[in-house]
């Protein structure tokens, strides 16, 4: 069993279109995304999964739980740092989210 201090959590959020959901393209678009990202995670060694999305208050927020989160960031850099919706960044613990450090980095 991992201990909390082995959990990473990674948030990456994006701006939509309006005050809540933003638009069904970009509701699909992030769900596709969902997908590309769990895809290339299942490919690879780093470890990890991607835990589901959230809309509201005019963002998407994607979830990823990794033992690694700066390797799990380097394996998704490409992917989510080239997703079009802006501003955009991604807030990471190094642990789980309740009571570890948080660093935001810029998309």
């Amino acid at each position: 069993m991992a201990h909390k201090e082995d959990i990473h959590t990674i948030v990456v959020t994006y701006k939509l279109t309006g005050e809540e959901y933003g638009t069904a393209e970009e509701r699909e678009a992030i769900f596709a995304l969902g997908d590309q990202i769990s895809d290339l995670i299942d490919k690879s060694r780093v470890g990890g999964y991607f835990d589901g999305n959230e809309f509201g208050d005019g963002e998407a927020r994607l979830y990823l739980y990794s033992p690694d989160a700066p390797k799990l960031l380097q394996l998704l850099d490409s992917l989510i740092k080239s997703f079009r919706n802006r501003p955009a960044y991604a807030t990471v613990w190094l642990g789980e989210a309740d009571d570890a450090p948080k660093k935001i980095i810029e998309l």
